[in-house]
């Protein structure tokens, strides 16, 4: 096998070990856990990534016992595996979703809130400064919208934002596929914003949790006639 380059499927691989072992892990076990995955690397370059983690504060040394994880790591791991968690099952559904012609309105209302759930769960993970301000400033437009078309366009570029901040291009193709059949919008404009600054505000605080819980009060407002 040829030796892999650094990625963060390895960074998950080495921090999942550290996660589960009871002790202290040495670069040793490391290599061979990698090459169990595919990662055929030299001793050099398994110390090398090591002593990177520890730079960045995800692992520590033990003496020369080993590594094990920090908090910060356990993090980074949480953050690693909600990113992975969806790829391989929304890269199935794009595939559905562009073979069929046409899609009842249930049934495309349930796939759009299926995969706007992965959309803010992976935004909550991984936004930018840059992503929040564009988000923050379409929650502000939304406040002072007078009518359902304003509304729309705002919620539009809205959720085209969330995407951006989700990183992930599998989701973004197939939003924009979805994105050609409108959600029809009523209910209270103030409680639609009121919605979209709760998400807001979870996607900020990176709870994953809390933005799948605000997206569902934001269709639950937006949908409301």
């Amino acid at each position: 096998m040829k030796e892999k380059g650094n990625d963060a499927y390895q960074e998950k691989i080495v921090l999942s070990l550290l996660d589960r072992s009871s002790g202290p892990v040495g670069a040793g076990t490391v290599k061979e856990e990698l090459r169990s995955f595919g990662y055929e690397l030299s001793e050099a370059t398994v110390g090398r990534f090591l002593r990177e983690l520890d730079k960045r504060g995800l692992t520590c040394r033990v003496g020369f016992q080993g590594r094990r994880l920090t908090e910060l790591g356990q993090r980074r791991l949480s953050e690693l595996e909600e990113v992975s968690r969806f790829d391989s099952s929304y890269k199935a559904l794009l595939e559905k979703i562009a073979a069929s012609e046409a899609l009842a309105f249930q049934d495309f209302l349930e796939a759009r809130i299926a995969i706007e759930i992965a959309v803010v769960r992976l935004a909550a993970v991984k936004r930018t400064t840059s992503d929040l301000h564009v988000l923050a400033q379409k929650v502000e437009e939304l406040k002072v919208q007078e009518t359902y078309e304003g509304i729309k366009v705002v919620l539009h570029d809205f959720h085209r934002a969330l995407i951006k901040a989700s990183g992930n291009a599998v989701l973004e193709a197939v939003m924009e596929l979805l994105f050609q059949k409108e959600v029809p919008v009523g209910g209270n404009p103030e409680e639609i914003a009121g919605a979209y600054m709760v998400l807001f505000d979870s996607i900020e605080a990176k709870d994953p949790q809390k933005a799948e819980e605000a997206l569902f009060k934001c269709f639950q407002y937006v949908l409301a006639s």
